[in-house]
């Protein structure tokens, strides 16, 4: 009914801000762009008044121009509503069954996935169809392709992460998902192990801090108290992901019967949709101890008797359909394997590039080696690691590198 009423409105071909928080209404308005042939435009919902989510909302909405603003009676929209339409999605008469859904075709823009910004105003990615449901069999693969799953997620739906990862992998594995408010997480972490418990769920996931804070803000009573067993698949991403995380989680969870070899460590960006690579299940994490000097210089190898060491996670092969390069970023030639360069990614889950055009385009997504320099575009990523074994191994991003009398400083290591 929703999706009728966006078309009947003249708005197939346009874009829409979704800003309903996490729920069943997010999910009909998603679904409704999608059968409607609005670009969808997930922004932060409208609960965080915060003036930084402020203005990334009015950042997105300048970037993409969209029609209208989708969103609930009881949330609100995020922007007045003189300045953009609001549609209260969940008043649109639920009666009229009668609308088809347009047949869309896979290279239609599906989603604009802004990306967070850390480090440069966000970007709207165009993802296609056809790049949405290419990561998510590629995250299908990874998961052993297992049907009726429930999933616990906690992250925001405007984030790629709990997007793809959370609500569209279940929709994709005809299984169940149940949304969680980040900040109910965030202000008492026991609720996400509560709420695996409760539901029987079977696969959760999150950045590292989020299992970092769940070591640091639960009690052992809390966590004896649950029963982590049926858990088969736990993702960490999105930032680095620490051995030392892994290891405290695992042990302090041991009680409630979490088995560790359920961590699936993952890479990934919203210019690749999400996931790039990721270990296998149930194959355990693999942690490499390699020396910090070396690894200074630009390769990843073992460290010897008592030298400096560093321990790395690896983020497993690269998924299906998905092909990376460690690639020197200056002189644009591939390095040998154990050699630090530029992540190079080039796939089916590949974005089409930055919504208008901008300048960016030719220099993240048109990578070019130097042999090939008519080939194949590679998306450059930006982050820098290595191939180990078919395995990729992030180090760090290029730009935070500090480079101090030709070795390599990590802001992570500094932060530890």
């Amino acid at each position: 009914a929703l999706a009728g009423h966006l078309h009947e409105s003249g708005l197939t071909g346009s874009r829409a801000l979704l800003v309903h928080p996490p729920g069943p209404d997010f999910v009909v308005a998603l679904f409704a762009c999608f059968h409607a042939g609005v670009t969808a435009v997930p922004v932060v919902p409208p609960e965080s008044r915060y003036r930084a989510a402020r203005a990334r909302v009015e950042t997105i909405t300048a970037a993409c121009t969209p029609a209208v603003q989708l969103t609930s009676a009881a949330s609100g929209p995020a922007l007045e509503p003189e300045r953009l339409a609001v549609l209260e999605t969940d008043r649109v008469p639920a009666g009229d069954a009668g609308f088809t859904p347009l047949d869309v075709g896979p290279e239609s823009t599906a989603i604009l996935q802004f990306t967070s910004g850390a480090t440069r105003a966000p970007r709207g990615v165009v993802l296609s169809h056809r790049s949405v449901l290419a990561n998510l069999d590629l995250m299908d693969e990874r998961y052993e392709r297992r049907r009726g799953v429930v999933t616990v997620n906690w992250l925001p739906l405007h984030h790629d992460m709990g997007l793809f990862g959370g609500l569209l992998r279940s929709v994709y594995a005809v299984g169940h998902c149940v949304l969680m408010p980040p900040g109910a997480m965030l202000r008492k972490p026991i609720r996400w192990w509560r709420a695996v418990v409760e539901h029987e769920a079977t696969v959760t996931g999150g950045p590292d801090f989020g299992f970092d804070l769940s070591v640091r803000r639960t009690t052992a009573e809390e966590r004896d108290a649950l029963d982590l067993s049926r858990l088969s698949v736990v993702f960490t991403g999105a930032e680095p992901v620490r051995a030392a995380t892994l290891e405290r989680f695992a042990a302090a969870f041991a009680g409630a019967g979490f088995d560790p070899r359920v961590f699936l460590p993952v890479y990934g960006l919203a210019e690749a949709t999400l996931m790039v690579s990721g270990t296998r299940v149930p194959d355990p994490p693999r942690v490499l101890t390699v020396s910090a000097d070396r690894l200074a210089a630009g390769e990843v190898a073992a460290a010897g008797a008592g030298e400096p060491v560093r321990r790395l996670v690896s983020c497993g092969p690269p998924g299906k359909a998905t092909e990376v390069r460690v690639v020197d970023p200056d002189t644009r030639e591939p390095v040998a394997e154990g050699r630090v360069g530029e992540l190079w990614v080039r796939g089916d889950g590949v974005g089409d590039g930055y919504w208008g055009g901008t300048g960016l385009d030719d220099e993240v997504f048109g990578g070019r080696l130097a042999d090939c320099p008519e080939g194949e575009r590679w998306l450059r990523t930006g982050d820098l690691g290595c191939l180990l074994d078919g395995e990729v191994v992030v180090t760090g991003r290029r730009k935070e590198v500090v480079i101090v009398a030709g070795r390599n400083v990590y802001p992570h290591d500094v932060e530890d």
